[in-house]
C-alpha cells in the first residue's frame, strides 16, 4: 500500500492493518492510530505530531527522520522494536541515550 506523502491529518485509523504500508513522508497530524498495526511499514520522514499510538504496534517500523513531537500514549517498549535514527523526533516525555550509531 503506497500511502507516501498522504495527508491522513486527524484520520481515524483506530485498529487498521497498515503492514508493510509506505506511508513515508506522509502527514499524520493528529492522527487516531491506536491498535494499528504499522509492523514493518515505513513511515521515514512522516509527521506524526500529535497523533494517538495507544497499543500500536511498532514492530520493524521505519521511523527514521519521523516527527513524533507531542505523540501521546508511545512507550519505550514500541521506540525499542522500531528503527529510528538521531534525526527521529521524539515526545519530550521520552529520554533516548544513544549506546552507539546504529
Amino acid at each position: 500500500m503506497d500511502l507516501g506523502k498522504a495527508f491522513l491529518n486527524n484520520a481515524n485509523l483506530i485498529g487498521a492493518d497498515l503492514r508493510g504500508a509506505d506511508l513515508g513522508k506522509a502527514y499524520l497530524y493528529q492522527a487516531k492510530l491506536s491498535k494499528a498495526d504499522l509492523s514493518r511499514a515505513s513511515l521515514r520522514k512522516a509527521n506524526i505530531t500529535r497523533a494517538n499510538l495507544n497499543q500500536a504496534i511498532l514492530i520493524e517500523t521505519n521511523l527514521k527522520g519521523a516527527n513524533l513531537d507531542d505523540a501521546m500514549h508511545l512507550t519505550c517498549d514500541q521506540v525499542k522494536l522500531a528503527l529510528i535514527d538521531k534525526s527521529t523526533r521524539l515526545p519530550d516525555y521520552l529520554i533516548l541515550t544513544w549506546s552507539s550509531e546504529s
